[in-house]
């Protein structure tokens, strides 16, 4: 199998679908400009690219307002390498020349003037199997004429042209796998970068919140309070005090019972793994990093002449969506990023090894480096893309509002106990203090039914665009999550406050029969 290139006219289509920049040729485009310069050959027949298409590359990259990047380059390079034929067929390519007889195959076009007479010059990176070998010992000095000897002589004929047997599918140079160590690295900061915009303009109010706690705090004091002078100093008739705090202590306890359930029903529907894992289960996430990694695996297998479906057992949509939940799973347990591409990778080596020892193709030790650099690069793809643009943020967040919500409920909770016991002690009745107890839970948890059930019936949520897209999915379904948590704490509230009420009629009922 012969090595073919094609620098034409579809690297302009490809180029003009990239973002531009302001500046000249820089050194990514360069590469492009060598490529193009270049002579190559297929099939034993030597091609360059025409020279108005030349000038019409140099003209395009010479704009303004062009200006590759280096992950731009490497995708121009691999388009390229994967439509080689078209080249051909379209016209971009000019025949300049043929391979002489005896020509390495897949030597570039440029230097097959500079291999030595009588004998095939080798491909670096590839040594030859033991049948070629075998045939170029027997034809030494002994096997043909000797010198001087005329092989014409005395027979009056012309000797019929010996047959072109198929050569055999001996190994080509697989330096094109050298070429990995010059090819400019891709850039995946696109994956993370409107993640980190959202999430940078998020704040929570955490000084607000505690400043608030504290107001409530001397508020239940300063009612503790009156309802002490109240019980010990003030004269009976004082009816019009105990309803003030009655009703003070009231509204507290509905405050109380709405932040409780609102941070409890944010701290499940935001931290809980579970919540998260089938939150991002109803994205295209795992499909987006499937078709990502294919993708990036078909360019590099362009740039090695290797066919796509070597990859078919290896990227499987199983395997990924194993490897890319278990990072996942791996950050929301663990609190750190850990990416185990090796249920990838080690199956794609072999695979790519299988395929060229079927090819007749032997790696020298030069061409094993080349393999090697692949697979790094492979894995440093696989390790980026695999990433979670929200991993780092939800660990982030986690480890501030988790002990927050600890402490502030914990807080809220002794608040509530309190106010529970300045009630029923400055009520004559213990059904009144729990009817009003179980009147200001239900209030409660019904604002906090309401305050999820609006925006997330209403369907009044912000859908952010962004990119990848599987991402403002992730936060429009996240967003809806945390509302619908919060909905059914406050049901929850809402049985307990029922349950408050139903205490205290039969509480009533009770005292009545005796």
């Amino acid at each position: 199998m012969n090595r073919t290139f094609w620098p034409v006219l579809g690297l302009l289509c490809i180029a003009m679908t990239f973002p531009a920049y302001a500046g000249d040729i820089n050194g990514n485009e360069q590469e492009i400009v060598s490529v193009i310069n270049s002579q190559f050959e297929k099939d034993g027949i030597i091609y360059r690219v025409k020279q108005e298409y030349i000038d019409s590359a140099m003209n395009y990259l010479r704009q303004d307002d062009i200006d590759l990047m280096p992950e731009d380059v490497q995708m121009v390079i691999g388009e390229i390498y994967a439509n080689v034929q078209t080249g051909v067929e379209s016209g971009y390519l000019v025949e300049v020349g043929r391979v002489e007889a005896g020509g390495a195959a897949g030597t570039p076009a440029g230097e097959t003037g500079k291999q030595t007479s009588g004998a095939a010059e080798t491909p670096e990176g590839v040594t030859k199997s033991d049948g070629e070998a075998e045939g170029n010992e027997g034809a030494g000095p002994d096997a043909g004429p000797e010198d001087g000897e005329n092989p014409e002589a005395g027979t009056g004929e012309t000797p019929a042209a010996p047959a072109e047997s198929e050569p055999e599918p001996v190994a080509q140079a697989i330096s094109i796998l050298e070429l990995m160590d010059s090819m400019p690295g891709q850039n995946y900061d696109y994956i993370a970068s409107d993640t980190d915009k959202l999430l940078e303009s998020l704040v929570i109010p955490y000084k607000t919140m505690w400043y608030a706690m504290l107001g409530l705090a001397i508020l239940l004091t300063a009612g503790g309070l009156l309802c002490l002078w109240e019980k010990c100093f003030a004269a009976h008739h004082h009816r019009r005090l105990r309803s003030i705090l009655k009703q003070a202590l009231g509204a507290e306890l509905f405050c109380l019972v709405l932040a409780m359930e609102t941070l409890l029903g944010i701290g499940v529907g935001a931290f809980h793994d579970s919540a998260v894992l089938n939150r991002l289960n109803q994205t295209e996430y795992y499909r987006t990093i499937y078709e990502e990694l294919r993708h990036d695996t078909r360019i590099s297998f362009a740039l090695m002449d290797i066919p796509d479906k070597v990859m078919d057992d290896a990227i499987t949509y199983e395997r990924v969506v194993m490897a890319a939940r278990q990072q996942v799973d791996s950050t929301l347990h663990k609190g750190s990023y850990q990416a185990n591409t090796a249920i990838l990778t080690e199956r794609l080596e072999r695979d790519i090894r299988s395929y060229l020892e079927d090819s007749s193709i032997e790696l020298t030790d030069k061409a094993e480096t080349g393999l090697d650099l692949l697979m790094k690069r492979l894995d440093e793809k696989y390790t980026q893309l695999l990433k979670w643009p929200f991993a780092p943020w939800w660990v982030q967040l986690a480890d501030r509002f988790v002990p927050f919500m600890k402490k502030a409920g914990a807080g809220l909770l002794i608040m509530t106990v309190a106010v529970h016991l300045l009630l029923f002690w400055i009520h004559h009745y213990v059904h009144r203090a729990m009817r009003t107890c179980g009147r200001r839970i239900l209030a409660a948890s019904v604002a906090a039914l309401l305050l999820g059930a609006i925006p997330y019936m209403g369907n009044l949520v912000v859908r952010h665009e962004m990119i990848p897209e599987y991402m403002s999915q992730f936060f429009y379904g996240y967003e809806r999550g945390i509302l619908l948590a919060v909905m059914m704490i406050g049901a929850a509230g809402i049985l307990v406050g029922i349950g408050y009420l139903l205490m205290a009629r039969s509480w009533k009922e009770g005292k009545q029969q005796q």
